[in-house]
C-alpha cells in the first residue's frame, strides 16, 4: 500500500471543499434567479390586471358622461318645449335607469299633464 502524502490529501480536501462551495453558490444563484422570474411574472400579471381595470373604469366613466350629456340634452329640449308649449309648471325630472325612464315631473292634477310627463299633486 502506498503512503499518501499529507500535502496531497490536504490539497485534495481543499479542492473538494472549494468545488462543493462553488456548487452551493451556483445552486443558490439559480434558485434566486428562478424566484426573481416568478416574481417578475406575477408583477407583469398584476400590471396587466391594473391596466384592464383602468380601461374598464374609463369606459364606464365615458358611458356615464355620455348618458349625462344625453340627459342634459333631453332636459334642454324639454325646457325649450316647456317655454313654448307647456301650460303646466315643471317641478323636477325623474330618471329610472332599470326601466329606462326619463321624464319631467309637472305639478297639477290634470290628466293633460300625462301627455308631457309625470304628474305630482
Amino acid at each position: 500500500m502506498k503512503k499518501l502524502n499529507f500535502k496531497k490529501v490536504t490539497l485534495l480536501f481543499l479542492l473538494i471543499l472549494c468545488l462543493n462551495s462553488l456548487g452551493i453558490i451556483l445552486l443558490r444563484k439559480f434558485y434566486y434567479m428562478r424566484i426573481k422570474q416568478q416574481f417578475d411574472i406575477e408583477i407583469s400579471k398584476k400590471i396587466e390586471e391594473n391596466q384592464s381595470f383602468k380601461e374598464e373604469t374609463l369606459k364606464k366613466q365615458d358611458l356615464k358622461e355620455q348618458e349625462e350629456n344625453n340627459l342634459l340634452k333631453e332636459f334642454k329640449i324639454l325646457e325649450d318645449n316647456k317655454n313654448s308649449n307647456y301650460k303646466y309648471s315643471e317641478i323636477g325630472f325623474i330618471i329610472i335607469p332599470s326601466i329606462d325612464v326619463k321624464a319631467p315631473i309637472f305639478e297639477g292634477v290634470s290628466s293633460d299633464i300625462l301627455k308631457y310627463g309625470v304628474r305630482a299633486f
